[in-house]
């Protein structure tokens, strides 16, 4: 049973994540995100449903559109995976509150599919635009406050947030912009009511070591120049993801490193 809705988890997550594709590719364009049919960018012809089958339609179609045969961007298939992949972790990590809890726990468990959802559309869209739209980041500040409230640490959580939206402000002012947008100290401020203390420590810690090793590896294989621009809306919300699932068991780590030593 528990194999079978690992399995359900996961479809669905593929799913979401091709929805996502759909807000990060039409978001400021003018379309309608849900009363527009998806079609091919080339040749604009509509896609049929066996073409919208998240990951398995591109394997089919070899990466290339049924109708012109123009290349499809790698993007839906690696988003639809990580859709589908952080959906099946975060069942493995909550399967006992869905299985066993109340009202309030079902409740909480969808706030944090949904949260999860939105941070990757929001990092997707910054990873492609350099930016974080208002809908994304107020979107994940409402659903983390909701999920804080239902956790009954509301209040404490509302100051790791806000530590944490000061800490990337402060970036953003000193710089005039240059080292860290001010969507960036937007979406921490989500992050750490979402997280609370101390595991916003640890997203923001990790966002940072991934982002240098991202940067140095791309550096040193050209792709990067020194004065490129490299959004960290992603890297932040990796470290967030990362956080969430692992961080407890990190600080457990290092606590008992120090007493260690």
């Amino acid at each position: 049973m528990d194999i079978f809705w690992s399995a359900v988890v996961f479809l669905f997550g593929l799913v979401v994540g091709s929805f996502i594709n759909v807000v990060v590719l039409r978001l400021n364009t003018g379309e309608s995100i849900i009363f527009t049919f998806s079609r091919c960018f080339s040749c604009s012809k509509r896609l049929g449903a066996g073409e919208l089958i998240p990951v398995l339609s591109f394997i089919i179609q070899r990466g290339r559109c049924r109708h012109c045969g123009s290349s499809i961007s790698f993007q839906y298939p690696v988003v639809e995976s990580l859709s589908g992949l952080l959906f099946f972790l975060i069942f493995l990590k909550l399967g006992y509150d869905i299985a066993g809890g109340g009202v309030f726990s079902i409740i909480s468990s969808a706030l944090v599919f949904l949260f999860f959802a939105v941070l990757l559309a929001a990092a997707v869209y910054d990873a492609r635009n350099k930016m974080l739209p208002d809908i994304f980041t107020a979107t994940l500040t409402a659903s983390a406050a909701v999920y804080s409230l239902l956790g009954g640490v509301f209040f404490y959580d509302m100051l790791a947030g806000l530590g944490a939206f000061l800490f990337f402000a402060l970036f953003w002012f000193v710089s005039g912009g240059k080292w860290m947008g001010f969507g960036d100290a937007k979406l921490a401020f989500g992050l750490g009511i979402f997280l609370g203390w101390p595991l916003v420590i640890v997203a923001v810690l990790l966002g940072f070591w991934i982002g240098a090793i991202w940067g140095i590896l791309f550096l040193l294989l050209g792709k990067y120049g020194r004065k490129t621009q490299i959004p960290f809306g992603p890297f932040l919300a990796t470290g967030a993801f990362l956080a969430f699932l692992l961080g407890k068991d990190m600080i457990a780590w290092y606590n008992h490193l120090i007493d260690f030593t």
